[in-house]
């Protein structure tokens, strides 16, 4: 999980870096540098992708709610309503792809001795 929670900070951290300096509907050279900047780790999640899916797949209920949980609490726009309809959308994603994940282990034919 904390695998998870790492590349997760990646996109938030250019999600952030994107919102602060949309604030005034413009974005300016130094901020496109800093939004840059912060894309920079984006090779991580390219990179560690298989194991990342690996890594959420193996997640159990309990572990899928607080994955978005700590989305909730780490992630942050200036626009509130916004942030609360991302964090509802996140929220929903995870619980289908659960209930997704379950089924799929559900009709996995079991093994003959």
């Amino acid at each position: 999980m904390n695998l998870l929670k790492q590349h997760l900070s990646i996109l938030i951290a250019i999600i952030a870096a994107v919102d602060g300096a949309w604030v005034d509907r413009k974005i300016t050279f130094s901020e496109w540098v800093k939004i840059a900047a912060k894309s920079v780790n984006l090779y991580k999640i390219v990179r560690n992708f298989t194991e990342l899916i690996s890594a959420y797949q193996a997640l159990t209920d309990t572990e899928r709610d607080a994955l978005s949980e700590y989305f909730s609490a780490e992630f942050d726009l200036e626009d509130d309503k916004v942030e609360g309809y991302i964090e509802q959308v996140i929220a929903v994603l995870l619980q289908i792809s659960g209930l997704i994940t379950s089924q799929t282990e559900i009709r996995k034919p079991k093994p003959t001795a």
